[in-house]
């Protein structure tokens, strides 16, 4: 039985009889509660923060690459699908990772102008 506060109005939640009657209000309830009653089931749906839940990281080869290409273009940072298929070709990385990568460059480029210099 675990008390918890919502708004000005506190409430019990009482996990075995909601599980055994909502078993999905039980476990949102329970997996929404910081520091509330352990929920045996939350941990397979809550993102947990790791090494095995950050993105993969681009080889630095590859890496050494894309920005080479984005110096190059550095006043029209757009490749074209041709200039993404090489990437892919040369790189090993996927055309969706190439496409990421390059939407993410043009954003940090947006909001730190200074980079553009280097």
């Amino acid at each position: 039985v675990k008390t918890e506060r919502q708004g000005a109005r506190s409430f019990r939640v009482d996990f075995l009889a909601l599980s055994l009657f909502l078993p999905m209000a039980a476990t949102s309830v329970l997996q929404e509660s910081p520091g509330g009653l352990a929920n045996p089931w939350a941990a397979n749906r809550v993102r947990r923060a790791g090494p095995e839940n950050r993105s993969a990281q681009i080889p630095q080869e590859a890496l050494t690459k894309l920005e080479a290409w984005l110096e190059e273009h550095a006043e029209h940072p757009f490749p074209t699908i041709e200039d993404k298929d090489r990437f892919v070709a040369r790189t090993g990385l996927t055309l969706l990772q190439v496409s990421n990568w390059f939407h993410a460059a043009r954003k940090r480029l947006h909001s730190h102008p200074s980079r553009a210099a280097r």
